[in-house]
């Protein structure tokens, strides 16, 4: 035993009293010192389940550190077997996560609050996602008092787009449920589709596709980060509230893994463009422009900006959806954000 070495090899009876109360007081116990009873030591950071299976509402840009993390073998490298599972919005994923064919959420903070109201188990337990990237462009209207009979698309109905939309037609003093249309039309290179084919009159985009409707002449009618808020919670990272407690170390190798993804951005923009390109099928430049815009606004330590949820519960009361700011233990644990130092590395 390495415990016992330079010990003299006669003294047989002492070594074996040592070995018994050593045994006891700390040489093999993983819930001695410091840590008290972490999960983490006990296991040595080896995930407890490696073939996991992540749900995005959508392919957008900023789930870049996430692509990357896959390309680039950041997830291989913390132990983990990843499978990414793309959807048209906050409601199939949420759907997903609820029947458990996938496991970790990388989606809307409207989609979880509306899904822990609707009972389900759910926490999130990471941010970092601190962006308000998203622009309504128009092809045909000019401003926002132009909108009276005109059809919006949303991504899915309950989503992070509708809240945002319809907060924004009320903002403009009129009724989202009788004074425009608001349609399902999935995500933005879909919205950018639906409107050059006159399906809708106007829509949320998002990095890189506003840069894509501006090229085209398009008006832009509000930007989110300019009239409304700064900065915004675009994404959170949620799961089971019993994956959660089963599985911390998984969760710990799947972040360190995506922040691995942030810091690549960071320091090979153009690689991560490129990536980002090739992932979502578009022209570089845009690539590079997203890049510039979100950048930002990622937290490696999976914060969440304040203002940005101040201003999410400004919506979500307005529309309804809560009747006053939740506190953060209904529905965040913040077990791993607390503890990132101690991890994060």
């Amino acid at each position: 035993m390495k415990c016992l070495n330079g010990f003299n090899k006669t003294i047989t009876v002492s070594i074996s009293l040592f070995l018994i109360m050593f045994a006891l007081t700390g040489c093999g116990n993983a819930g001695a010192g410091p840590s008290g009873g972490d999960t983490a030591k006990s296991t040595a950071g080896k995930p407890e389940k490696a073939d996991i299976k992540i749900g995005l509402p959508l392919r957008g840009a900023t789930f870049l550190p996430i692509y990357l993390a896959d390309q680039k073998g950041f997830f291989k490298e913390e132990g983990l077997n990843v499978s990414i599972a793309e959807f048209k919005g906050d409601a199939g994923v949420i759907q997903a996560l609820a029947g458990n064919s996938v496991d970790i959420n990388v989606a809307s903070l409207t989609g979880i609050v509306n899904s822990i109201k609707s009972n389900q188990q759910f926490a999130a337990f990471w941010g970092g996602f601190n962006q308000a990237p998203f622009d309504w462009y128009s092809p045909n209207m000019k401003s926002m008092k132009d909108i009276k009979g005109k059809r919006f698309g949303v991504s899915t109905y309950g989503s992070l787009t509708d809240a945002l939309t319809r907060y924004a037609v009320r903002q403009a003093g009129l009724d989202p449920e009788k004074d425009v249309q608001i349609l399902q039309v999935g995500g933005s290179a879909n919205a950018l589709a639906a409107m050059q084919s006159g399906q809708i009159d106007a829509s949320t985009l998002d990095n890189p596709y506003k840069f894509m409707a501006a090229d085209k002449g398009w008006n832009l009618l509000l930007s989110e980060r300019k009239d409304l808020t700064p900065t915004w919670p675009q994404h959170v990272v949620y799961a089971n509230k019993d994956f959660i407690k089963k599985n911390p170390e998984t969760i710990k190798a799947f972040l360190r893994a995506m922040v691995k993804g942030v810091d690549y951005m960071e320091k090979n923009p153009q690689e991560a463009a490129k990536v980002l390109a090739d992932t979502l099928q578009f022209d570089e430049k845009y690539a590079s422009k997203a890049l510039e815009d979100m950048m930002p606004g990622f937290d490696k330590k999976g914060k969440i900006d304040p203002k940005g949820i101040e201003f999410f519960w400004k919506i979500t009361v307005a529309m309804g959806d809560a009747d006053k700011a939740w506190p953060d233990d209904q529905w965040l644990d913040n077990t791993f954000l607390n503890s990132a130092d101690q991890w994060l590395k």
